[in-house]
């Protein structure tokens, strides 16, 4: 199985906790498990802000961390789409779906699939 490799920090601050599950058994809840390896380098700026806990070691699970799940997920599936032929789309959507028990990347994934419909 291929394994998710990830730089994530909060507005330039690097955040060492790791965001993609290691898949044992003492997984944290803020973790992303999702049907597919990525590598990322994510930088989280502007608006878009997560809770940490006072240690800062720590994303707290609340609306926010939620919200971040389905616009990343949103983003990612997009860009798939924008870059590969439409019916491979529609299989990896489907095989996406198959895999996928994260409702919050479900989320995103059906909303880029809306977007695509509308245009």
């Amino acid at each position: 199985m291929a394994k998710s490799n990830v730089s994530f920090s909060i507005h330039g601050i690097n955040y060492s906790g790791g965001l993609f599950s290691e898949y044992n058994f003492n997984a944290k809840k803020t973790t992303l498990l999702w049907p597919f390896p990525m590598l990322i380098v994510l930088d989280l700026n502007g608006i878009n802000d997560l809770d940490l806990n006072s240690a800062r070691n720590k994303i707290v699970l609340n609306e926010l961390w939620h919200s971040f799940k389905q616009n990343l997920a949103f983003i990612i599936c997009k860009k798939l789409s924008e870059n590969l032929k439409e019916e491979y789309v529609s299989t990896l959507y489907s095989l996406f779906r198959e895999n996928s028990k994260n409702n919050n990347f479900l989320v995103g994934l059906e909303k880029s699939q809306k977007l695509l419909k509308n245009q």
